[in-house]
């Protein structure tokens, strides 16, 4: 009984340093531009395999991204259609009024992999970056951590 309670005492009084991920399943995403011109549906890919710590888990197809664009009768029409450099989902999106696509992060694994890409209106990346482009290492380091990704926008 003694020692089951200072069990229970230390592990609340000194909890793990370590933070636990909780990750929902990645979902279609769609994004405006602000001036409604254009919009982006991003749809999860399958290759969880390809992520940071799911080694030998399935591989497949990288997200998708379609690309469409306000019309004179005022439907939207499909102007582009590619894979993203995300192997599942990226965590958010913005889009702006001329149809950039900035994707940020990737699903269970923020800061690994391409942290930031950019799409241009045509669907095609025009830049990418992982964390070791955009942080020094001394800094890189210091940036929060838990089980699967790296806190870098916090």
């Amino acid at each position: 009984m003694f020692r089951s309670t200072i069990v229970a005492i230390t592990l609340l009084v000194f909890p793990a340093t370590s933070l636990a991920d909780d990750w929902p399943g990645a979902r279609t995403a769609t994004v405006f531009s602000e001036d409604g011109t254009h919009f982006v549906r991003v749809i999860p890919g399958e290759s969880i395999g390809d992520l940071l710590g799911f080694q030998g888990s399935k591989r497949g197809a990288y997200a998708k991204a379609l690309y469409y664009e306000l019309q004179p009768d005022r439907s939207y029409r499909l102007a582009a259609e590619l894979f993203l450099l995300n192997p599942v989902a990226p965590v958010d999106l913005l889009l702006s009024n001329s149809g950039y696509l900035i994707a940020f992060d990737n699903w269970h694994n923020v800061g690994y992999g391409k942290a930031v890409a950019i799409y241009g209106p045509d669907g095609i990346p025009v830049a990418s970056w992982e964390l070791d482009r955009l942080y020094e290492k001394t800094r890189l380091k210091s940036i929060a951590m838990s089980v699967s990704s790296r806190w870098w926008r916090c």
